[in-house]
């Protein structure tokens, strides 16, 4: 039987549909960068300076922070998000906390200067912190850590 198309005319037969190279396209992609980095960040207006001091711990708090949050979506659950970023634009620079919670772990790390000091700017504070976080849950292997993972580079 022959196909007709809009204009009833024959139609010619229809081709496979091109199979796609995923290597190339991942190469092709404007995200891709060697070694499973997450994409660059485009730069967000900065929060104004906040003159805030740290506990004697070295701990800013956490109510000043802006907050990223993945929420829990377990039914019912009265706890923490799955994971949260926290950013804090002091004078001394930009400075990062986060939590996560998985099925089988969960972690913290402070709002504080922490090993990298004093960071220039929010995406560069941002980007250390989802390197970090994504440093943690890459090898878990449950639902949560898997939803962070695709989570971490839609935040901007």
């Amino acid at each position: 039987m022959t196909q007709l198309d809009l204009f009833g005319t024959a139609a010619a037969p229809a081709s496979q549909p091109q199979r796609i190279d995923l290597p190339l396209l991942l190469a092709a992609s404007p995200h891709h960068t060697l070694g499973g980095a997450l994409p660059a960040l485009p730069a967000k207006p900065a929060a104004p300076a906040l003159d805030v001091q740290p506990n004697e711990h070295g701990v800013y708090p956490h109510d000043l922070a802006e907050r990223l949050t993945l929420p829990c979506t377990r039914k019912n659950w009265q706890g923490g998000p799955t994971a949260e970023i926290r950013l804090l634009h002091t004078l001394q620079g930009w400075i990062y906390g986060m939590d996560y919670n998985t099925e089988t772990s969960g972690g913290t790390s402070p709002l504080s200067a922490g090993w990298e000091g004093f960071l220039p700017d929010r995406a560069t504070a941002l980007n250390m912190a989802r390197k970090e976080l994504l440093r943690r849950v890459e090898r878990k292997d449950d639902k949560s850590a898997a939803r962070i993972r695709a989570w971490l580079p839609t935040l901007l």
